[in-house]
């Protein structure tokens, strides 16, 4: 490996260690953003006719609705395997070589409407995933009884727990740096 592959990684592992540090103090009051907007989300959709409510518990996310026969059913989502990907967003934003600080919190602050987006969504379909599993339990047998909605859910759940949390996150910045004009024009007036 090169010189500068390796001060990128080093770069990179002590990005990843700040930023994981400073996610014990930061993902409190981060939950407390991104929960009201999933629940808002749920209100809106009622999936199944259920009225679900979500309340921040930190570092779970406790969600309440009534089962199929009214009782009423209970469950939790961890917040922080939920919204962990930002720290590796925000590693890889101050570890990669190139645009200047400014430019950097301008990609952070251009991300942040879209990673709030996709941590309400991803809380959403958590939460539709153990909903599912009270209210249509039945699906689990797939051979007498196959639901694509039950299954596709099962399936994103599956990946997003996987791979896909660090790939939407990884190819935002990729996105970012395609897209924005982070480069100094060519006579360095940027």
């Amino acid at each position: 490996m090169r010189a500068g592959t390796w001060a990128f990684l080093v770069r990179l592992l002590v990005a990843f260690g700040l930023w994981s540090w400073l996610a014990v103090y930061l993902l409190p009051p981060y939950a407390r953003v991104v929960v009201p907007v999933a629940a808002g989300a749920l209100e809106l959709l009622q999936p199944h006719g259920l009225q679900v409510s979500l309340a921040v518990a930190y570092p779970q996310v406790s969600l309440q609705f009534a089962g199929p026969g009214g009782e009423p059913a209970t469950g939790q989502v961890p917040f922080g395997l939920l919204a962990y990907n930002a720290v590796l967003y925000l590693a890889v934003l101050s570890a990669w070589p190139g645009p200047s600080w400014r430019w950097r919190l301008g990609f952070a602050a251009t991300a942040a409407p879209v990673v709030v987006l996709v941590h309400a969504g991803d809380l959403a379909m958590a939460v539709e995933s153990q909903v599912l599993s009270v209210v249509q339990k039945h699906h689990y047998d797939l051979r007498n009884d196959f639901g694509l909605w039950f299954s596709a859910v099962k399936f994103y759940n599956f990946l997003s727990i996987m791979a896909l949390k660090q790939v939407v996150l990884v190819a935002l910045y990729y996105l970012q740096w395609r897209l924005l004009p982070w480069r100094p024009a060519k006579n360095g007036s940027r």
